[in-house]
């Protein structure tokens, strides 16, 4: 065959209708169908295709569905005292001056970075832990 015999142009059905004169009413497809005309036949068709993207699109997306959860709302030292800083750091090193401030702070470059981002307290990271077993 050539390969102009293989192209075919993808048209949908309401354009097949629209743009073509022939009275399709009493015309078979060839199909089991018989009975029904080719009009009836093709908007059939269109029906059960359509229906069966829209399933195969939305289990698609039900399973490619990723949820992600981001929580900043916890007890922090700030939320303890605006004094934290100036406590608890003296001659550059870190004193636990609260049983609800952390035992050790993270590692960070200098002191200033906790002043944007303090630690959590205690109970703010249990409570972050126990969200998390809930979720």
């Amino acid at each position: 065959m050539s390969r102009a015999c293989n192209e075919q142009k993808k048209v949908t059905v309401g354009e097949l209708l629209e743009n073509d004169d022939t009275d399709l009413e009493g015309v078979s497809d060839g199909s089991s169908n018989d009975g029904i005309s080719l009009r009836e036949s093709l908007f059939e068709m269109d029906s059960e295709e359509e229906t069966e993207l829209k399933a195969t699109k939305k289990i698609a997306e039900e399973s490619n569905k990723m949820q992600v959860f981001l929580f900043r709302n916890s007890e922090s030292m700030n939320n303890i005292s605006d004094q934290w800083m100036p406590r608890s750091f003296i001659d550059g090193k870190y004193v636990r001056y609260d049983l609800n401030q952390p035992s050790e702070l993270p590692h960070r470059t200098s002191t200033i970075a906790f002043k944007n981002d303090p630690p959590l307290t205690v109970i703010g990271l249990r409570m972050c832990d126990m969200l998390g077993e809930a979720l």
